[in-house]
């Protein structure tokens, strides 16, 4: 599996390996990204097969929740309705960070698209449990168990 990042670093989106990518993905707004990094939440970006991967690091709360929707509208409107949401950086998910993985998820569908959540930390399957969510969003039967 090819494996080609795109994060934040300084302020600048740099490509973390060799490969080049010459999707979309590659090109997204750099501002979305910051806006995101000064609301708590840092988004890496890959690719697994004809799948998007999201990294998400740090606090999805809130306060992150414009700039993930228009983030990720962005991406549905390029026709990526397919997406693995990498959660293993995820130190905070509040009840706003849920609804907005709860949108994406009906978005998606609406696209006959998938959204699906893997690597999930105890603390943040604790939160998903506790809201039911789990019911509908897509999710690791793995990452639950923690």
């Amino acid at each position: 599996m090819a494996d080609t990042r795109y994060e934040l670093n300084a302020g600048v989106l740099a490509q973390s390996s060799g490969a080049i990518v010459t999707s979309d993905a590659a090109h997204i707004e750099e501002r979305l990204l910051l806006g995101l990094r000064r609301n708590g939440l840092m988004v890496g970006l890959g690719h697994e097969g004809e799948r998007l991967r999201l990294d998400l690091i740090g606090k999805f709360t809130r306060s992150a929740v414009p700039g993930f929707k228009e983030l990720t509208a962005k991406f549905l409107e390029k026709g990526y309705s397919r997406m693995t949401l990498d959660m293993r950086g995820l130190k905070k998910l509040d009840g706003n960070g849920l609804a907005a993985l709860a949108w994406l998820t009906v978005q998606a569908r609406e696209k006959n698209g998938q959204i699906l959540l893997t690597n999930l930390s105890p603390a943040v399957s604790r939160v998903v449990l506790m809201a039911h969510a789990h019911f509908v969003l897509e999710i690791s039967d793995y990452d639950l168990a923690g």
